[in-house]
């Protein structure tokens, strides 16, 4: 039997075993964001265009997804276009947390206590989404946060050492066999429970290394997020 089909198996057994837990994070979930029912506080609802279809939606993610300092992308697609969407993201996710990490206790203040070995994975509460909601599409997003902060420096060269820009040694040795394989696993097992489902990834935008800050309001300011010496202006043109 091949590999990806015991691996399915397991997660579903996770699944059955954890049940009542991954319908209290849910409800948690609901109770929070509650994209079904309120629009974001951040956000004015507008009417969506007119023809407009709205559908159900499940999104996996980090903050892109869940920005809770203000609007994200899901209040956007959720407030301006009135789709119903399940939001299971945690801001500050890697992807390898979402991939293969547990869903965190400490989610909206749930007493669930410190991290046990036994659990429920990110996976097996993604599939269990999945097939609770029957959502016509997912929305994925990962991989900004394994690269993003001091592990991003791991990637270039100074633009003072005289090395080329990229450190492509380091970028072929992190993206391939680390990155690619945790998504082609989400995805994988995602169309093995949902042969059907439509899968939507955005990627992201290109840095500006001008050292201008993340926040900057009243003299109150967090950053610079890009520094010019990092040598980003060679890496990203």
């Amino acid at each position: 039997m091949p590999e990806s089909k015991l691996t399915f198996e397991r997660i579903q057994k996770e699944i059955t075993d954890n049940r009542n837990i991954l319908d209290q994070i849910h409800r948690a979930q609901l109770a929070v964001r509650g994209y079904q029912t309120r629009p974001s506080m951040l956000f004015t609802a507008e009417l969506a265009p007119a023809g407009h279809r709205s559908f159900r939606l499940l999104a996996q993610g980090d903050s892109w997804f869940d920005y809770p300092p203000g609007t994200d992308i899901i209040d956007c697609l959720h407030d301006e276009y009135n789709h119903t969407i399940v939001n299971i993201a945690v801001a500050g996710s890697t992807l390898n947390d979402e991939a293969y990490g547990p869903v965190p206790r400490e989610l909206f203040g749930l007493p669930f206590g410190p991290q046990q070995s036994d659990d429920p994975s990110r996976i097996a509460e993604l599939l269990y989404r999945i097939q609770e909601d029957s959502p016509q599409a997912l929305l994925l997003d990962g991989g900004g946060n394994d690269v993003a902060g001091d592990e991003f420096f791991s990637f270039i060269n100074n633009a003072r050492s005289g090395l080329p820009s990229v450190n492509q040694q380091v970028l072929d040795g992190t993206i391939i066999p680390t990155l690619q394989t945790a998504y082609e696993y989400v995805i994988d097992n995602v169309l093995t429970a949902a042969p059907t489902m439509k899968i939507f990834i955005h990627g992201y935008d290109y840095p500006w290394p001008d050292g201008r800050g993340l926040i900057d309001f009243l003299g109150w300011r967090v950053g610079p997020s890009v520094r010019p010496e990092a040598g980003l202006c060679v890496l990203w043109g």
